[in-house]
């Protein structure tokens, strides 16, 4: 009997749900299909290179490269991350993403795992540069996101990397 009740109550109460749903978003018909003068011209368009901070172009487009099957960081790539460093010092309500990645050799958890480390790796970096920890998520895409398909050797290179990424501004 007890049981029976409750499954009259949950009926009852996902049919409440399910009309309070759809008869609160319910809008009135129109009944004037004359266009208003906003609809008639577009609204201007906000690029989002307007809402970010000058040079964050630098940030984003030079990726840090790592050789194969390392995580370490080259002279080169130490250099462009104190670089990156240097603009997010200067710009502290930029959050990022550090995206690491991988080429294709190896098995997705090898990848995966190298991707993670190479991106704690520039994050680590950043950190020792004044970069709050708080500022920075790093993720790994191992293989899975390439941006060179093609299998010679100097594509694969090209795979090798961390990207950052603006997550968002504060």
């Amino acid at each position: 009997m007890r049981s029976r009740w409750i499954m009259t109550a949950l009926c009852l109460t996902a049919g409440a749900c399910l009309v309070l749903t759809f008869s609160c978003g319910a809008k009135p018909a129109k009944t004037d299909m004359k266009p208003t003068p906003a609809a008639e011209a577009p609204p201007e368009e906000v690029s989002t290179s307007d809402a970010l901070p000058a040079g964050w172009e630098m940030l984003v487009s030079d990726d840090v490269y790592f050789e194969k099957g390392s995580w370490s960081l080259s002279s080169d790539a130490r250099q462009l991350l104190r670089e990156k460093a240097l603009w997010l010092l200067a710009n502290p309500s930029v959050n990022v993403v550090l995206q690491g990645h991988s080429d294709e050799p190896g098995s997705d958890e090898f990848n995966f795992a190298l991707g993670d480390r190479r991106a704690g790796s520039a994050k680590s970096f950043l950190i020792e540069a004044g970069i709050e920890p708080e500022r920075m998520a790093a993720v790994s895409y191992g293989r899975e996101k390439p941006v060179d398909n093609r299998q010679d050797e100097k594509s694969k290179a090209n795979n090798r990397r961390v990207h950052i990424a603006i997550d968002r501004i504060d």
